[in-house]
């Protein structure tokens, strides 16, 4: 077929040639020409693997030489690359004839950047829908924790406000019973068994405003220099009160007396690690004190009932009891806060316990002086 039977194909938007079965180009149109940047003098003639040196290693060519050996039409999308770099998409559609194989292409560059766009924009969606359904899931699962937890919390202080009100009324109700018997050691008797319920029920408040700060991240640190020495014999002084009858709350200080650190926040931890240590031991307690110059180290060391070892992963949880200490009056509230009082302030808080044996707790804390808010 002559050059001039593919005239009908001159004035197409697709660009259209046709090449021998030698790969010679036969035909070209002006939108071939666009195509290739080139021009008819350039490629009528001339074969393929002239103008394109390496072309027969294209998967392109593989196409070609299919549609020659088989006689089969074959589509596939191509990604020429220019003399200058620029790459450009064509969709290109090949067919057996006479004189060899049509080509025809179409020039899909914009398209596919328009398909591209859209893809990296569905991805995008995609990303976006899954980061906002696993923040909905973890929200869900949080109110569903927070829920128990309130519903916990609301069990326990009911429990635990009335158990100090009911020992405080029938202490009162016995009080009055005994009018003017003049038994003055029975008397004593029960008003130290209403001193116990009203400090139970200080230590239940001074929790719960404990928690309350940190939840609400108000616990402004505020280090300062103060004599930790003082402070130590004051608060053991003050919870001797609390110890059962011979039992001792023996100290053991080490290193300077003045430190740089948060006071409230010392003296709250020493409370509630040496209340624990009081409320679950019959024995002395040992208070251990280290100060070197850049760490303060506490030890509270204990004789008593133990943390059960199924129990020790759970220990610092919010509200956790250890199944042995269900009979004992307590919130367990108290190693939770500690331990965020200590995570805020950059120390480590650890502990040793055998069921029935008796618990150590260490805190390790900073000396040194900043001021901030604790996040």
């Amino acid at each position: 077929m002559a050059a001039n039977d593919y005239r009908a194909f001159d004035f197409l938007l697709e660009g259209v040639q046709v090449i021998s079965p030698d790969y010679r180009y036969l035909y070209v149109n002006q939108a071939l020409l666009d195509h290739a940047k080139s021009t008819k003098e350039k490629l009528i003639g001339h074969t393929m693997m002239e103008q394109y040196p390496g072309i027969e290693k294209t998967e392109m060519f593989s196409h070609l030489n299919q549609c020659l050996i088989k006689g089969q039409s074959h589509k596939m999308d191509n990604i020429f690359t220019y003399p200058n770099g620029e790459t450009r998409h064509f969709e290109l559609r090949m067919q057996p004839v006479p004189d060899g194989i049509l080509i025809m292409s179409l020039d899909i560059t914009d398209r596919k950047k328009i398909e591209n766009e859209l893809n990296r924009m569905n991805n995008l969606l995609d990303e976006m829908v899954n980061e906002r359904t696993t923040e909905l899931l973890k929200m869900l699962e949080k109110e569903k924790r927070v829920n128990e937890i309130k519903s916990k919390f609301f069990s326990l202080i009911s429990h635990e406000l009335k158990t100090p009100l009911v020992a405080i009324k029938v202490t009162v109700n016995a009080l009055m019973d005994l009018g003017k018997s003049g038994d003055l050691q029975l008397v004593k008797r029960h008003l130290k068994n209403i001193n116990t319920s009203i400090n139970d029920m200080f230590e239940l408040i001074d929790d719960f405003l404990s928690q309350d700060k940190i939840d609400l991240e108000k616990l402004f640190f505020d280090p300062q220099k103060f004599n930790l020495m003082g402070l130590v014999k004051q608060e053991v002084a003050t919870l001797q009160g609390l110890c059962k009858v011979n039992q001792v709350i023996d100290i053991d200080y080490n290193g300077k007396n003045e430190v740089n650190q948060d006071s409230k926040i010392i003296k709250s931890m020493l409370i509630n690690l040496l209340s624990n240590a009081i409320k679950y031991s019959d024995e002395n307690i040992e208070l251990v004190v280290d100060v070197q110059d850049d760490l303060i180290q506490l030890d509270v060391i204990d004789q008593g009932i133990g943390i059960p070892e199924e129990d020790q992963g759970k220990l610092f949880d919010q509200y956790f009891r250890a199944s042995n200490a269900s009979d004992i009056h307590g919130t367990g509230m108290g190693l939770n806060i500690v331990k965020q009082y200590v995570q805020s302030l950059n120390g480590s808080i650890s502990f040793h316990s055998e069921f029935e044996k008796g618990s150590h707790f260490t805190i390790a804390i900073p000396n040194f002086e900043y001021s901030g808010l604790i996040q």
